[in-house]
């Protein structure tokens, strides 16, 4: 039987213990991760607290194994999750991991046509 975690789980454990998180920006609606491998990535962040927050501040959480910030993506506090989602897209939406799993870049900037089918 599968959980609903698994896919997370997955995500996160791809990660190697050795990348580290350079920078977290967490002004605004989007929470960023930088990491040592020269990776980005973002997530949105709500400003709600629904649970403790396992981190007072996330910059303290520079120089931390990615794999690790990663894993607050599981948290049930929005913000941290928030930030987990940002480090697990930094690992996976680097330029050379993402062409190697089938992503093209478009030509041309298509946000407007985002959700058209």
């Amino acid at each position: 039987m599968t959980s609903p975690w698994d896919l997370y789980d997955q995500l996160i454990d791809e990660i190697p213990a050795d990348i580290t998180v350079t920078a977290i920006h967490t002004d605004g609606k989007w929470r960023r991760v930088a990491t040592s491998e020269d990776g980005a990535g973002m997530a949105f962040g709500m400003n709600v607290q629904s649970r403790p927050r396992a981190l007072e501040d996330p910059s303290d959480l520079v120089g931390r194994p990615l794999r690790d910030v990663a894993a607050l993506a599981k948290s049930w506090n929005f913000e941290d999750a928030g930030v987990g989602m940002a480090a697990v897209n930094a690992y996976h939406s680097h330029p050379v991991r993402a062409l190697a799993h089938g992503f093209r870049p478009c030509k041309e900037n298509n946000w407007a046509r985002t959700f058209h089918p």
